[in-house]
């Protein structure tokens, strides 16, 4: 199996950027936010991503970039919930609570994520070679870059302050009858607040255009950003393992917190079949690291194909009888139980199945850590016997630490079998599942942590003894 990875020219993929702006300049009006956000920031991510190796900044701005798309996620979720569970003078209060947070703290971090993308480019396109004209200062002044990065501060403080300013009128117990100037003016002129925001977004979004669609354009720009990467990062195999882990670490963090079985008032939260959809998402991620058998693939269609029917059938159910008060209903309602049998066997089966899920991912890891893990590496003096004894006592101290999630996730299994059947008798053990769960997460993060200390040791080392600088961190 090969390491290298060649790349996905361009180096920098400037028409990526183009499509992100597109989902960026929209002004955000409460919570309505046409085009979302969070694409563009994944997208700005993308088409930056193999620049980090050569520009220390993208990988700062990349950090922000993903504070972003998390806050703007959130604030969607936060708005839902809002909705579901507060009601009367609450509901006003907490929104502009929400809007003002989410809008403050995506701008902050906005902020920063951008000076340091633009910072980034600049140290791309400055090392080595000819400067290009979109770094050069135009009448002694700024450069275009720089136009664009001081329209950029501005594009983000107009949003957030019309994003907040709108839904001040909330605050009014009565629309219709307020007195105060103030809020009259404001509630006369909502709508067309959003007219300057949209005004600066479109002006930004055709300057980012213009911008990035010369650098796109410059073919020789390009040649000479791809054949210092192709020289300075290609022969290492270290950041392209890298990167892959911590896709695939995102991804089995997200699954283990999806096999959290999350029931409050009878309904799950938290549908199983996203754990498996994140499971497939790890090994896209890793896919070139990890050998994929055909009994993997059988258990995560099975478990995803019977998780999702068995969510729906959940809800089909619930739609007929109170969840919340299921041994009731079972006792006292004959149509009851022929509907319910489906339901259980089937989340029974979700669960078994999840638990074998598991299990073969990590005698998947097992496997990664035999081929891209090991011990610190002598400089010099080395012993070959030496340190193939050491390697096979990291590797076999390392798959010990696999026994914990394994057992964690054998325990979730039993543990919602278990839920399914006693549920019907004692509707107070729906909390059992939760901690099961929770174990889960914790020993899944313990073991993925252990992994990639061991990847660390090795690649960081095997690159330092070739003479090539690296980053050892997994950030």
């Amino acid at each position: 199996m090969s390491d290298t990875k060649s790349p996905s020219y361009p180096v920098f993929k400037a028409g990526l950027i183009q499509i992100a702006l597109l989902f960026l300049f929209n002004p955000l009006f409460g919570v309505l936010d046409v085009i979302p956000d969070a694409i563009g920031f994944i997208l700005l991510i993308i088409a930056v991503r193999m620049t980090c190796e050569l520009a220390s900044k993208m990988t700062e701005a990349g950090k922000y970039f993903i504070r972003c798309a998390i806050i703007n996620v959130l604030q969607y979720v936060g708005y839902r919930l809002i909705t579901l569970w507060s009601s009367g003078s609450t509901t006003p209060t907490l929104e502009l609570i929400l809007i003002f947070v989410t809008a403050i703290g995506g701008t902050v971090f906005a902020y920063l994520g951008f000076r340091a993308f633009f910072e980034g480019i600049g140290d791309l396109y400055s090392q080595g070679g000819e400067i290009p004209d979109f770094l050069l200062p135009v009448r002694g002044r700024f450069s275009r870059l720089d136009k664009f990065r001081h329209f950029t501060y501005v594009m983000l403080i107009v949003r957030a302050f019309f994003n907040i300013l709108p839904e001040l009128t909330a605050l009014s117990p009565d629309e219709t009858h307020v007195t105060s100037a103030w809020y009259q003016y404001i509630l006369a002129f909502r709508a067309m607040l959003m007219i300057p925001p949209l005004i600066v977004g479109i002006v930004w979004l055709v300057k980012g255009l213009k911008l990035f669609g010369r650098i796109r354009k410059d073919r020789e720009l390009q040649k000479g950003l791809d054949a210092r990467f192709e020289k300075d990062v290609l022969p290492r195999s270290w950041p392209f393992i890298r990167d892959a882990y911590k896709g695939l670490t995102v991804c089995l963090l997200l699954a283990s917190v999806c096999s959290v079985n999350l029931i409050l008032a009878g309904k799950s939260y938290l549908p199983g079949f996203l754990a498996g959809l994140c499971a497939i998402g790890a090994w896209f991620c890793f896919r070139r690291y990890i050998r994929i058998q055909l009994p993997d693939i059988l258990i995560c269609a099975g478990f995803t194909l019977a998780s999702a029917s068995a969510f729906a059938m959940r809800l089909v159910f619930a739609g007929k009888y109170e969840m919340d008060n299921l041994p009731y209903v079972l006792a006292n309602d004959p149509s009851a139980w022929p509907a319910y049998v489906p339901v259980m066997l089937l989340s029974i089966a979700e669960y078994v199945l999840l638990a074998a899920l598991w299990c073969r991912i990590w005698i998947a890891l097992g496997r990664v850590i035999e081929e891209h893990t090991g011990p610190f590496k002598r400089v010099q003096k080395r012993d070959p016997e030496l340190e193939s004894r050491t390697e096979q006592a990291v590797h076999a101290e390392l798959k010990r630490s696999l026994r914990y999630p394994v057992a964690a996730a054998l325990l979730v299994g039993l543990v919602n079998a278990a839920y399914y059947i006693l549920s019907t008798q004692w509707g107070y053990i729906w909390v059992a599942p939760i901690p099961a769960g929770l174990i889960l997460v914790a020993t899944t993060y313990t073991a993925l942590s252990r992994i990639r200390e061991g990847m660390e040791r090795k690649y960081a080392f095997e690159d330092r003894d070739a003479g090539v600088e690296t980053h050892a961190e997994i950030d």
